[in-house]
């Protein structure tokens, strides 16, 4: 494995605000693929489980 391959674990995992932006990316493209394929997805909503369809799903323009 190649040196700039390996990280340490533990300060990955101490970099909270690095894996809320990685989470927050993920999340994005993943929402986006949906919108592109026409799938809708799933959301939490006032209590409930909701299915928003990809002609409503609204993305910001951050990180496109």
């Amino acid at each position: 494995m190649e040196e700039t391959a390996k990280k340490d674990i533990g300060k990955l995992l101490d970099d909270r605000e690095g894996m809320d932006r990685a989470l927050a990316r993920a999340v994005r493209q993943a929402v986006l693929q949906h919108k592109r394929a026409g799938n809708p997805v799933a959301i939490w909503r006032d209590g409930k489980v909701v299915w928003v369809n990809p002609d409503e799903i609204e993305l910001s323009d951050e990180n496109s």
